[in-house]
């Protein structure tokens, strides 16, 4: 059975950058995992160094890897961590790039993609983000601009008869990104940080609500709007253990022995892409020596993919 596999991974602040021993040991081990798995694109948050110097970086990460950068239009003049994502043009063609600017922390980076190869195969929206890291509200209004992106349409089912019966579309889409908030299912409850031994404060303040629960809200908004967590669907349909994505460093916000990590960085799909995925794997080792976060792959069976792709986008 062949697999199709999209990465996510947020490399804190570029591995370093350019002339880091970190950003050359973590591009050598992604393109190990490019010559092992059929990787298809690459999700990356903070991609800090990538557009300085003519975007020097991106194209040096993309010749390592063997794929073509992209990096969002824009990025947050106090927080200059631009999502990107890496695609392989043998597996995916891109026909669209929609910069993200307005409203956001840091800006998504959001493209259209069909599978390589093909003229007629319907388009997935493909997409790198990183919410808010200082503001549950923000974060909530951040998957609420994502969602639309997925959206239902009716069009005429006969385009001379605008008037006539209609037909119900959706946008098949799959995201990847750090979320820095957390699931809402119950099955994560125990990994959830504990605020009585968090011990840095401001980042407490930073991930809770007004009443100080645990921030949710990106989660909430995504599952309302019809999308499936992807790590997650493959606990409850695959027998797959869930696994934390946070807090490989860290021990002082809620993960004191190590053990206790949330998850944070999430993947994921509407319609019936879900429905074809295969397995979830979380890395943390040896990412954990480069970076903060888990590494998560998510493994598709490619032909049911694209048939899940197709009829996700048919009309209905």
């Amino acid at each position: 059975m062949s697999l199709i596999t999209f990465v996510n991974l947020n490399g804190e602040h570029d591995f370093g950058g350019e002339n880091s021993a970190h950003w050359r040991e973590a591009h050598a081990y992604l393109a190990m995992l490019t010559r092992k798995y059929r990787i298809a694109a690459i999700a990356r948050q903070e991609l800090t160094h990538s557009r300085a110097n003519g975007k020097r970086l991106l194209f040096a990460a993309g010749h390592a890897l063997g794929m073509t950068g992209y990096i969002a239009a824009s990025s947050t003049r106090e927080s200059p961590n631009a999502p990107g994502i890496f695609v392989n043009e043998q597996l995916l063609r891109v026909v669209a790039d929609y910069p993200q600017e307005t409203g956001w922390w840091h800006p998504a980076c959001q493209i259209k993609t069909v599978r390589a190869g093909t003229e007629a195969s319907p388009e997935l929206n493909l997409a790198s983000y990183h919410l808010c890291s200082n503001d549950a509200e923000w974060r909530r209004r951040e998957a609420l601009m994502m969602v639309k992106w997925g959206k239902n349409e009716q069009r005429p089912k006969d385009p001379d008869d605008r008037f006539g019966e209609r037909v119900q579309t959706t946008y098949p889409c799959l995201w990847f990104g750090d979320q820095n908030s957390y699931s809402g299912d119950e099955a994560d409850r125990a990994t959830l940080p504990d605020w009585d031994v968090v011990t840095d404060l401001p980042f407490r303040a930073n991930r809770t609500t007004a009443d100080g629960r645990h921030d949710t809200g990106p989660w909430d908004v995504m599952t309302r709007a019809g999308f499936t967590d992807l790590a997650l669907h493959a606990h409850k349909h695959l027998g797959q253990e869930l696994q934390g994505t946070a807090s490989l460093i860290r021990t002082d916000q809620g993960n004191p022995d190590g053990i206790r990590r949330p998850r944070i960085d999430f993947g994921w799909g509407n319609g019936y892409i879900p429905e074809t995925l295969e397995g979830v794997e979380i890395i943390t080792k040896p990412i954990g020596s480069w970076t903060d976060h888990g590494m998560g792959l998510f493994h598709f069976r490619m032909n049911d993919f694209w048939d899940a792709v197709a009829a996700t986008a048919s009309p209905r």
